[in-house]
């Protein structure tokens, strides 16, 4: 079935403007489990559109294993490369 488990509670800068070191960093933090949830010994499965550093997925199935998920897929619409052309330049 299908279940609402995760929320995301913070809306940084976009996810697409950023090199795969900065999407990891900018992602952290950023989900919840949503009250009365209970994800433990669960194998869950994440949805998503596209995937390119893996980041966002990564970080869901963090917090998921953390509340005790025993295994967690993925499931992406897409698949993509993050290269120079398809990000904008940062300076430090």
């Amino acid at each position: 079935p299908f279940a609402e488990t995760l929320k995301r509670i913070k809306h940084d800068m976009a996810q697409k403007t950023l090199n795969a070191e900065e999407r990891a960093e900018n992602i952290k933090g950023n989900f919840i489990i949503l009250p009365a949830k209970d994800v433990k010994g669960k194998h869950l499965l994440l949805i998503d559109d596209i995937k390119t550093t893996g980041s966002t997925a990564n970080e869901a199935a963090k917090v998921l294993k953390e509340a005790g998920a025993a295994r967690v897929s993925l499931l992406c619409a897409a698949f993509t490369r993050l290269t120079d052309h398809n990000i904008r330049t940062r300076s430090k």
